[in-house]
């Protein structure tokens, strides 16, 4: 199925992509994940913790998870904004899907 422009954001009735956006301290500026990921998802989630810390203490993670429904996909600008530790990168789509 072909995700087209909704409303300023690329959503169809069965996708969306859900941003997550994530710098490690409060002193570090999210503006350029923002700019990059604002204009084509459906919401933003935000978060200023360290990327080492696991899934279920990382709140803004988690909601945006929760969010997520059959279909949607969750979108960061870079890879390592998921978080530092490759492997709980890659399980990450199955720790959700196991949450539902």
């Amino acid at each position: 199925m072909a995700v087209e422009p909704v409303d300023g954001s690329f959503a169809c009735s069965s996708n969306a992509l859900i941003g997550l956006v994530r710098v490690s301290t409060d002193k570090q500026n999210t503006r350029r994940q923002h700019d990059a990921l604002d204009p084509i998802c459906l919401k933003v989630f935000e978060e200023k913790i360290s990327g080492k810390l696991n899934t279920h203490d990382r709140p803004a993670l988690l909601d945006a998870l929760s969010h997520i429904r059959d279909g949607d996909m969750l979108t960061v600008q870079e890879v390592d904004r998921l978080g530092r530790n490759l492997l709980e990168g890659v399980l990450l789509p199955k720790l959700s899907s196991a949450a539902k």
